[in-house]
């Protein structure tokens, strides 16, 4: 992929040497390794520096250096692996022993030495200069997602490309559109990228969404994927909701999450999800879905299942809804000062398990464990009295530790409008350990200990 370069021979002005204007819908997609070489005319007097970096015993082996250094500058295959790797290769052929990356002293070098980054976005503006790419990585890497996305359908009407016109694809109801492939390819920058088209849920509709990020397509596309299908069975949806017993009750239990048609909708969309969940309850075949024939095998499906998957998502409401206004009453109980910030944190809890439309946000298997976690928060009210609320508080400040750590994951990702599974199946462990802390006895389905919890962290957080 070609960027445009900027060259200025300024000694001690900030900029310097090359200077790599990086459009923003592109940081993700570079190798931040093959700017470590600079340009071809340049790489002579990089290496020769480094050598001289090296450590007295080291470098008097390979004196003159200058020549050294010249014929490492023919012999290396320019950008085709980290510089300091492919140059301590060479270094220990020629030399007779072995040289590793840490032994050069790039602290040594000069500031023309490293490249030097200019982000721009889609109207030139620059957003951030630094000689660290990975600098740009930490602060944009999201953000260049979101422009990357927005790149492909500013040049939808030209069609330019299949993922152009694939993000055409809007406000629609059915299938009625050809098979949606799992990647295409964009050009960019005189590449051509990978993309992945999605069907996004819009809520009265869907769209095709085209990201450069696959995970979040997958998620995506499994969520809009279902849309069409709740969409597809609306009319059978209406009747069988008409016919079912007790829907008036579970109605009055959610009325204090908001309007009674939106429970609805979600108890109907939560019936779709429980008829095409597969063996784990999260309906991940959804993902596969990929064309009109395959989306008509799980329409058929929907539809034959249709009223005993309702009755299980009623259910799987009906507990949760009960549980959680037992447990607000007893929270909203008077009780000694002390125990406010219990309280208090309990209310949030439950307003995080069960916030409005959670029917049709959470999948039936999480559903079925939400009665579980409430009796946790019912039974750790319960041990506040005596010495209990001392042993609250060591627990309440270990777990609050682990929230913030997820709750500004979350964040940084809805800003962005990424989605990542691993971080609500860390949540849901997050839950668990919860249970383990406050409800012991309850028990949890799998094995959870602080160990487990900062492994998965560890790989969440990469």
């Amino acid at each position: 992929m070609e960027v445009p370069l900027r060259y200025r021979h300024e000694p001690g002005h900030p900029a310097d040497g090359v200077t790599a204007m990086i459009p923003l819908e592109l940081l993700g997609r570079l190798n931040p390794g093959r700017f470590d070489w600079l340009v071809p005319g340049l790489l002579h007097d990089k290496i020769e520096t480094l050598i001289r970096s090296l450590p007295r015993r080291i470098r008097t082996r390979f004196m003159p250096i200058g020549e050294t250094a010249a014929g490492a500058a023919e012999h290396l295959r320019f950008g085709e692996a980290p510089i300091l790797r492919a140059l301590a290769g060479y270094l220990s052929a020629i030399g007779g022993s072995e040289i590793t990356p840490s032994d050069f002293r790039l602290e040594m070098l000069e500031r023309h030495h490293f490249m030097r980054f200019e982000l721009v976005d889609a109207d030139g503006r620059t957003l951030s200069t630094t000689r660290r790419f990975e600098d740009l990585l930490a602060s944009h890497r999201d953000r260049a997602r979101a422009a990357f996305e927005a790149s492909v359908e500013v040049s939808a009407e030209d069609g330019d490309d299949e993922a152009s016109t694939l993000a055409a694809i809007r406000g629609r109801r059915d299938w009625d559109f050809g098979p949606l492939p799992s990647e295409v390819r964009i050009h960019r920058a005189g590449a051509a990228l990978p993309a992945f088209p999605a069907v996004a849920d819009e809520g009265r509709d869907v769209r095709v969404r085209v990201t450069d990020d696959r995970t979040t397509a997958n998620e995506l596309h499994r969520r809009g994927v279902r849309r069409l299908l709740s969409l597809g069975v609306g009319d059978a949806l209406r009747h069988h909701l008409e016919h079912l017993p007790g829907l008036g009750r579970l109605t009055l239990l959610a009325s204090p999450l908001g309007a009674s048609a939106g429970f609805v909708q979600d108890l109907g969309d939560l019936a779709v999800a429980v008829a095409v969940s597969d063996e784990q309850g999260a309906g991940g075949e959804l993902a596969s879905v990929r064309d009109r024939e395959a989306f008509l095998e799980f329409d058929d499906r929907v539809r034959r299942d249709l009223w005993p998957a309702l009755e299980r998502a009623c259910d799987l409401v009906e507990p949760i809804l009960q549980s959680r206004q037992e447990l607000l009453e007893e929270i909203d109980q008077p009780g000694p000062a002390g125990w406010e910030p219990v309280r208090e944190d309990e209310r949030r809890h439950v307003e995080h398990l069960v916030p409005p439309g959670f029917a049709g946000l959470i999948s039936p298997d999480r559903l079925s464990q939400l009665p579980r976690y409430l009796e946790a928060s019912r039974r750790r009210l319960d041990r506040l009295r005596g010495s209990g609320l001392r042993r609250d508080q060591a627990r309440r400040e270990e777990f609050e530790g682990w929230r913030r750590l997820l709750a500004t994951q979350r964040s940084r990702l809805e800003e962005v409008g990424r989605i990542d599974p691993r971080v609500d199946r860390f949540g849901w462990l997050l839950e668990e350990y919860r249970v383990h802390l406050f409800a012991q006895e309850l028990g949890n389905p799998i094995r959870i200990s602080p160990a487990a919890l900062k492994a998965a962290w560890r790989e969440l957080a990469g």
